[in-house]
Order: structure tokens, then C-alpha cells, then sequence
């Protein structure tokens, strides 16, 4: 948790104020042990980290953000390999004036990005989210929000034609780095 953490705000540090400030924040985030070459990490500790699960072949952590009056939100999500490799990241501004839906809609970002990215096709996907009212929605308990009928319809399509997806709840000490793109656009 605490080294997502870092390396997230080392990127947008690099982004907006040091060594390549026109790349790509992917990119950056995939080099940021190259970029600190001066930095030496004796000792991490990491109370709260991302572990791959010895099931799951492609694991998608999603979060939403919502500050301050008018609402500032945002949503992220990380694909990772069960390795722990990242494959694909988002950070996005979104227009939303509560937190449910921004966790929805970060699950539906993710469900859209999978389906066109042909080459996972096949293996097997867990969505995780920190949101456990998200996530009984969309597994069918209960609903209870009128204007997220069409999203949570769409999630749920999206489950129903992949065999092996599945959708689960982590809390939120374990989805730093998706939690950190949430914010990202909300903090700044």
C-alpha cells in the first residue's frame, strides 16, 4: 500500500514537475524505479499490499472519489497479472455528485475496457472493489438506486457473457494504487 502510494505520487511529480514531464503517466508509472536512480529503498514495510491470488489470472482493483461542494470525483483502476505485472491503468475525471455511483462507474470503466481488449479473452477476471454495495449489486442483492439501473444492467452483461469473471469485494487498504488514481484528478 504504502510503496503504490509512492510510487504514484512520484510519477505525478515527475509528470508535472521533473525528468519526463511529456510522457505518458503509464508509462511513467511502469519506469519510476528507472527515473529514481539516486533513491535507495533499504527497508519497506507494507502493512496493507496487493497479493496475488493463487485463482485469479487477471485481477482489475477499481475505485471511486468524491470531494467538496460542488463535487470534485474521479475514478481509477489497475489491471494487474496474477504476478502483480501491470497491464493497463486509468485515472479519469468524472462528472458524478455522489460516491456510489462513482464506484459504479469505475467497475463499468473497467468491464469496457476488458471487452475491447480481445487478447484477455479467455482468461479467467476478478474485479475487485472497495465498495461492498457495488458489488451485491451487481451479484444480484438487492438494488437501489434508480439511475444506476443502466450501468449495473450493462456490468451485469458483461459478467453473463464471460464465463470466468467474477466480481468481489477487497477493502480498502488493499486497493491503494486504484484508490490513488481516484484521487488523483479530485487532489490536484
Amino acid at each position: 500500500m504504502a510503496l503504490d502510494m509512492v510510487k504514484f505520487r512520484l510519477v505525478w511529480w515527475f509528470k508535472y514537475f521533473g525528468r519526463g514531464s511529456k510522457d505518458d503517466v503509464t508509462m511513467l508509472l511502469l519506469d519510476v524505479e528507472g527515473r529514481c536512480v539516486d533513491i535507495k529503498f533499504d527497508r519497506i514495510i507494507n502493512v496493507c499490499s496487493w497479493a496475488p491470488s493463487p485463482v485469479i489470472d487477471l485481477s482489475f482493483n477499481v475505485d471511486g472519489s468524491v470531494r467538496g461542494s460542488p463535487s470534485m470525483a474521479g475514478i481509477g483502476g489497475v489491471l494487474r497479472e496474477a504476478g502483480g505485472k501491470i497491464l493497463c491503468l486509468f485515472p479519469l475525471h468524472v462528472e458524478v455528485v455522489n460516491l456510489i455511483t462513482t464506484e459504479v462507474l469505475a467497475i463499468h470503466i473497467a468491464c469496457s475496457l476488458i471487452s475491447s481488449l480481445r487478447q484477455f479473452d479467455g482468461r479467467f477476471l476478478t474485479i475487485l472493489s472497495d465498495s461492498s454495495l457495488a458489488v451485491s449489486w451487481i451479484n444480484g442483492d438487492g438494488f437501489g438506486r434508480l439511475g444506476l439501473v443502466h450501468l449495473v444492467y450493462n456490468i451485469k452483461q458483461f459478467f453473463s457473457s464471460r464465463i470466468i469473471a467474477s466480481i468481489k469485494y477487497m477493502p480498502r487498504g488493499f486497493n491503494s494504487l486504484a484508490d490513488s488514481l481516484a484521487k488523483a484528478d479530485v487532489d490536484l
